[in-house]
């Protein structure tokens, strides 16, 4: 592994506990939720004019990816709400990874979808 791949999953990794655990001590969880997304969302934006376009088949994957990134933020604003992040965080890991993992498997018989180019 690359030095610099090694540190971005590094910075991926400090980005992601500090943002769980400012989610776990802002009183407004649902507020401080709300600029995160704005804020990935801005960012994103801005890198929209320096990529190509997503294949027309990625679509229906790319909204339910939305529709599923957008349910976990909720339970985990629950969560939060319910739970000490000792407890919560690793549940919260946990129940990712499985769902990804299960969801996996349907497609993965596919092979028609065609990168684009």
């Amino acid at each position: 592994m690359s030095i610099g791949v090694f540190l971005m999953v590094l910075c991926a990794a400090v980005v992601h506990a500090t943002w769980n655990a400012l989610v776990k001590s802002e009183e407004d969880r649902l507020g401080l939720i709300r600029v995160m997304f704005l804020t990935q969302f801005a960012f994103s934006l801005s890198l929209v004019p320096f990529v190509l376009p997503p294949a027309r088949e990625s679509w229906p994957y790319l909204c339910a990816s939305a529709v599923v990134g957008a349910g976990y933020m909720v339970f985990l604003n629950w969560a939060y709400r319910v739970g000490d992040l000792s407890h919560v965080y690793p549940f919260a890991l946990a129940s990712r990874r499985s769902s990804l993992r299960s969801s996996r498997r349907p497609f993965s018989a596919n092979r028609s979808v065609k990168p684009a180019r």
